[in-house]
């Protein structure tokens, strides 16, 4: 929290550093964090442009690192959708009360002057 806020703030002096500060300061939530580990040879490289072997190699770490999480991220998919699905019943749940709330009180009403209506429409048959 202390680097993203010190990197926001890098950002709003406009340092040059601002492409840096800009990853570090990116929106993100989740629960699961992939990290591919890091080693000396790749952090000497990190201010250079990667060559084509050099984006292949971290390619295929990423995908290992990955695979690692799977499962987790499979779980994590799982519990949000059965929690998307119970609020969604839940809601329906409430609609169906407050339709079912709004006919009852509409037939109470409605029966109280249906009845001194059809006494009005009576008597002015008759």
């Amino acid at each position: 929290m202390e680097v993203k806020h010190r990197c926001n703030q890098v950002l709003e002096l406009g340092f040059p550093l601002g492409g840096l500060a800009k990853l570090f300061a990116q929106e993100w939530e989740g629960d699961v964090t992939v990290v591919m580990p890091a080693t000396l040879a790749q952090y000497s490289k990190i201010i250079q442009n990667p060559t084509h072997v050099d984006l292949q190699k971290a390619a295929n770490q990423g995908r290992r690192c990955t695979w690692e999480k799977l499962s987790a991220i499979k779980s994590n998919c799982g519990i949000e959708l059965a929690l998307d699905d119970s609020v969604a019943i839940l809601n329906h749940m409430r609609r169906l009360k407050k339709s079912a709330e709004r006919a009852a009180s509409a037939t109470s009403s409605s029966h109280h002057g249906l009845a001194s209506t059809t006494r009005f429409n009576a008597s002015r048959r008759i």
